[in-house]
């Protein structure tokens, strides 16, 4: 069903984010390409080579989350 898969294990250390504020952070994972999928959560692919997350705080609430380990699977459609 994939040509090719990625297993990617990052670590995400989001500074305090007010109401209304997002921050975004990339990832380096050789090989990917426009098109190709993030499995699982719902980021995607945002330049070759790259992998950007962001978080979006709606909360009402400044909220700081604790830094945490991310693991994505990246496949390409065969």
């Amino acid at each position: 069903m994939f040509s090719e898969m990625w297993k990617v294990t990052c670590t995400l250390d989001a500074g305090s984010l007010a109401d209304g504020a997002g921050e975004s952070d990339t990832v380096t994972v050789p090989g990917v390409a426009l098109g190709d999928m993030v499995l699982g959560v719902s980021f995607g692919v945002s330049a070759a080579d790259t992998v950007t997350l962001r978080l979006q705080n709606e909360s009402a609430a400044t909220v700081d989350l604790a830094s945490t380990t991310i693991k994505l699977v990246v496949a390409r459609l065969g």
